[in-house]
């Protein structure tokens, strides 16, 4: 929401029980920023520390109860500054109960793959392979070699091309490959005047 010269961005939560005055909590836990910030990196901080403030409520009455409600009062600022200074924190909330948040850059989601394109490797794929990759990603990493375009590494990998085109596509949002168009042999590629 934009209102007062300021964006306003709320986690409601209504926690329903008969202990409550009106059989119910309610509470919503917000962030406030200038109008031209960007708030999509803090959709999911916002959503995890409402969450946990949920489970506090209902576990122990972190909420209702008068003395650790005063202890909200310390913890909202250190959230604040955490997030503020370097991104994120970690901030105990009771003996049991540590917060940890971290904000992440929200990255453009990249433009469509084409069939013929050709992904460049911009950091080894290698060295960051894991056992829990995505299949398509673990099968089609040997065939992205910097001359092979996308429609023939799904005939090599003996994979549908729109599974191929994903992948890539993943690979492209993460910054680990690059896609230029291919070059062709058949093609006269020739410098012109403008090019000095």
């Amino acid at each position: 929401i934009s209102a007062f010269g300021r964006r306003i961005m709320g986690f409601p939560i209504n926690i329903e029980n008969e202990k409550y005055t009106r059989n119910a909590l309610m509470f919503n836990v917000g962030f406030v920023f200038d109008p031209s910030t960007d708030t999509r990196p803090f959709e999911s901080v916002l959503r995890k520390l409402a969450s946990v403030l949920h489970t506090l409520e209902v576990e122990s009455e972190f909420l209702s109860r008068g003395a650790s409600r005063a202890r909200l009062a310390t913890i909202l600022p250190e959230v604040l500054a955490a997030l503020n200074t370097r991104g994120e924190g970690v901030i105990p909330i009771t003996p049991d109960t540590t917060l940890c948040l971290k904000l992440f850059p929200w990255l453009p989601q990249p433009p469509p793959v084409e069939d013929h394109q050709v992904p460049v490797r911009i950091r080894d794929l290698d060295a960051l392979v894991a056992k829990d990759w995505d299949l398509t990603l673990q099968r089609i990493r040997s065939f992205i070699d910097g001359v092979n375009y996308v429609k023939r590494i799904a005939l090599l990998a003996d994979m549908d091309v729109e599974l191929v085109r994903a992948a890539v596509r993943q690979l492209v949002y993460y910054g680990c490959v690059a896609v230029i168009d291919i070059f062709q042999y058949s093609n006269i590629y020739a410098t012109t005047p403008a090019i000095t």
